[in-house]
């Protein structure tokens, strides 16, 4: 209970339901007493090292922690999953590092979540020697103190049964913090901005906010509305870009309400439906009186139109997976006349440009990703 707490909801009338905050002091104390235990593995580390890396609220980040655990797992990990998620945390450190020294205002990039353990028991192609079975020395453990006086709501991302290996019911329920879902939401956004350029539609930010609040007043003022008109009253006010779109909240909300309208004409949604669609994204950003981090406000505004707008396609890392599945079938069947390594070659080509060239996947996510079952094609 303290690991994940329970999420506010709304009743019929929308009216709050309070949830129950996570006990972060607890959650940090469990994370330290598994590492401790002799069975522990690799995850148990990343997950401590993830909240180093992204704090938590009222906990500002520890990015020299993090650094130390992730570089530790680097090279005694037994897991490429692992290997491939902590070379990506490294780099988004110095990346966070050069920006902060070139006073750049960044947001924090997503935290690990659970939807990487689904593949902890996968069989991966090992393409380096990784000691097994392995123990952390004793003076590598890492612990935190935290004044429990300071501590407030966070979405402690934490797995308390290491066992799962079909998670998609995650800690986060939004999916907040699944990479690809990043990297979805930020192609999305791209492809909304392309072709507001290409009509050359001059947005208006100011009079989008304005037209939102004023859509927000006529309803019956519930706690949800409550709950959308705070989230709206945060994001028109801050205009720190998140770094892995170059984007405010702010602009990804100018770029999604001016969809509306031609979402309505083509397609014959109505208004009303795309508005409550919009009301629920805002008043989701709200979690027991708080804002949630940018990269969560940013995908809650992107997915008012996930399936709905062709433009927007936002997916989680095992939709991902069974993607390049379906599609590395559909390959083979279009291409009869191919087999064996000619036929593995041309999978992986034409797979590659679609998500790696995007930006879906890394080119290391992508070989993890294929490599555990291209060579089954013949």
């Amino acid at each position: 209970m303290y690991i994940n707490g329970v999420h506010d909801t709304y009743d019929i009338n929308q009216n709050k339901i309070i949830g129950i905050r996570p006990n972060a002091e607890e959650a940090i104390k469990i994370a330290n007493e598994i590492i401790s235990m002799k069975d522990h593995n690799d995850r148990d580390l990343l997950n401590l090292a993830s909240i180093y890396k992204n704090g938590m609220h009222n906990f500002e980040p520890n990015l020299n922690k993090a650094e130390e655990i992730y570089n530790y797992l680097i090279n005694n990990c037994s897991s490429e999953d692992v290997f491939i998620e902590c070379k990506e945390s490294l780099d988004y450190i110095n990346k966070f590092r050069v920006h902060s020294w070139l006073n750049l205002k960044i947001q924090q990039l997503p935290k690990l979540d659970a939807a990487y353990f689904e593949r902890q028991n996968r069989q991966i192609p090992q393409t380096r020697q990784i000691p097994q079975n392995r123990q952390i020395p004793q003076n590598r453990q890492v612990h935190i103190h935290i004044d429990p006086d300071t501590l407030t709501y966070n979405q402690v991302m934490f797995i308390e049964n290491q066992n799962q290996t079909d998670l998609k019911n995650y800690n986060d329920p939004q999916n907040t913090h699944n990479t690809t879902v990043v990297s979805t939401v930020k192609q999305s956004i791209n492809n909304l901005e392309d072709l507001a350029i290409s009509l050359d539609n001059n947005i208006n930010q100011d009079k989008t906010v304005k037209d939102i609040y004023d859509m927000l007043l006529l309803r019956k003022q519930t706690d949800k509305i409550r709950d959308a008109i705070k989230a709206l009253d945060i994001i028109t006010n801050d205009n720190t870009k998140l770094m892995s779109t170059d984007k405010s909240t702010k602009e990804a909300l100018a770029l999604v309400y001016n969809r509306f309208d031609t979402l309505v004409k083509e397609q014959n949604i109505p208004r009303s439906n795309l508005e409550d669609n919009l009301i629920d994204s805002l008043s989701n950003m709200i979690e027991h009186d708080q804002i949630v981090c940018k990269t969560g406000q940013f995908n809650n505004i992107v997915s008012t139109l996930d399936h709905i707008d062709p433009l927007v396609s936002i997916r989680p890392i095992y939709a991902i997976r069974e993607e390049l599945l379906s599609k590395a079938a559909v390959i083979k069947n279009e291409n009869p006349e191919l087999e064996n390594q000619d036929l593995r070659d041309k999978i992986i080509t034409d797979l590659k440009k679609e998500y790696v060239s995007s930006g879906i996947l890394t080119d290391d996510k992508f070989n993890v990703e294929v490599g555990s079952w291209i060579n089954d094609i013949e």
